[in-house]
C-alpha cells in the first residue's frame, strides 16, 4: 500500500481502499522498479493469481508474455532513469498472461502517482477478449459477405449515408471495366450521363430523408464503351440502434429488356396505324393486342376483345384445333 507519512495520506488511503477493492477492472499498483505493491480482486479474477502470491514480485515475470517481457523491463528502467514517460496515460491494447500460461488481449492504461520518496504507478487493465472475438466475428462475416457478393452475377455495392460508395463487387467492376480505387467515393458518377446522375441523386436524397429503399433505372458505362440501362434496387442498412449506417444496392443489366419494350412499342404503333384489322395472338390463343380497326370491325371495345380468343369471332380457329393451327 502507499506510504505517505501524514494524516491526509492516511485519510486518502482509507477512502481509496473500498474503490480499489470494488473496481470492476483489474487494478495493480507497481513501484518504480516494476514490483507489485497491490492487486485488487478484479485483477485476481482476470489473471488467476491470488494477491498474496504476487505482491512483492516482479510484474513482468507474472503477467507479461515472454515476447513482450524484455521490452517491458527496459521501459521500466528507462522511465526510472530518465523520468521521461512514453506510454503513461495512453490507452494501449496488447497481450497479457494468465496464471495458466494462456495469453489474452487487454486494454491497459498506466498513470503515475507522485508519492514520496519515489513515485508509484497504477495500472488499469480490462480483458477485451469478448470484444476482440466480436470484432473477429464481424470481420469474418464481412469477408463471407464479400466472398458471396463477388461470386454473384448481380452488381452489388455498399455506400455510406452520404452516398460515398465504399465497395463494389467483382461483377460491377467486370461490367464497367473500372478499378475499385477509381470508382469508390463519388467516382462512380463519372460512369453515368450527367442527367442520370442528377435524377439518381434526387431520388437518393429523398430516400435518405425518409430512410427508405428505392428502385431506379439509369444508364451505366459498359466495358464495351456504350451505356447500358440497368435497374438498381437500393435498401438502407441499419446500425444496432436503428440508425442509418448506409445503403446496399444491386443492379442488373436491362438493356435487352428495354430494347424489347421499344420494339414492342414500335410494333404496337405499326399495328395502330395499319389500315387492316390486326390481331396479335399468343401461343395459347389469348389475344395480346388488337388494333383500332379490329375493334371497329367486330364492334368490341379493346378491353372486351382482349378477353376473347379467335374462336369467339371466327369459326376458322376453333379452340380444340388451335395448337395444331399454331404449329402450322
Amino acid at each position: 500500500m502507499l506510504d505517505n507519512n501524514n494524516d491526509d495520506a492516511s485519510e486518502v488511503a482509507i477512502w481509496r481502499k473500498p474503490f480499489f477493492e470494488a473496481a470492476l477492472d483489474a487494478v495493480m499498483i507497481i513501484d518504480e522498479d516494476g514490483y507489485l505493491l497491490d492487486f485488487n480482486p478484479a485483477a485476481e479474477e482476470t489473471f488467476g493469481f491470488k494477491k498474496e502470491a504476487v505482491v512483492g514480485k516482479m510484474m513482468a515475470d507474472l503477467i507479461v508474455p515472454p515476447a513482450l517481457r524484455q521490452a517491458h523491463i527496459d521501459g521500466v528502467k528507462r522511465l526510472k532513469r530518465t523520468r521521461v514517460p512514453r506510454v503513461l496515460g495512453q490507452r494501449l491494447e496488447l497481450s497479457a498472461l494468465r496464471s495458466d500460461g494462456s495469453e489474452f488481449p487487454v486494454e491497459l492504461i498506466v498513470v503515475e502517482v507522485p508519492t514520496k520518496p519515489q513515485p508509484v504507478y497504477v495500472g488499469y487493465v480490462r480483458d477485451i477478449s469478448d470484444r476482440k472475438q466480436g470484432e473477429a466475428a464481424l470481420l469474418a462475416s464481412a469477408e463471407r459477405f464479400r466472398s458471396l457478393a463477388n461470386s454473384s452475377p448481380l452488381m452489388i455495392w455498399l455506400a455510406n449515408p452520404d452516398g460515398n460508395v465504399e465497395w463494389f463487387n467483382q461483377s460491377w467492376l467486370d461490367f464497367t471495366g473500372a478499378e475499385l480505387a477509381d470508382v469508390t467515393g463519388h467516382g462512380w458518377m463519372d460512369l453515368m450521363p450527367p442527367k442520370d446522375v442528377s435524377d439518381y441523386l434526387l431520388t437518393y436524397e429523398d430516400a435518405l430523408r425518409k430512410c427508405e429503399g428505392f428502385s431506379k433505372e439509369f444508364r451505366l458505362l459498359h466495358v464495351d464503351g456504350s451505356h447500358h440501362w440497368v435497374l438498381a434496387n437500393i435498401a438502407p442498412t441499419l446500425n444496432l440502434d436503428g440508425s442509418l449506417s448506409g445503403y446496399a444496392g444491386s443492379c442488373v443489366d436491362i438493356t435487352s429488356r428495354r430494347e424489347m419494350e421499344m420494339s414492342l412499342r414500335l410494333t404496337q404503333f405499326a399495328m395502330d396505324v395499319a389500315a387492316d384489322a390486326i390481331f396479335w395472338v399468343r401461343p395459347d390463343a389469348s389475344l395480346h393486342y388488337v388494333n383500332d380497326n379490329a375493334c371497329r370491325a367486330l364492334g368490341y371495345r379493346r378491353e372486351q376483345l382482349l378477353e376473347l380468343t379467335p374462336a369467339n369471332f371466327s369459326s376458322s380457329f376453333p379452340n380444340e384445333n388451335w395448337e395444331s393451327l399454331w404449329k402450322e
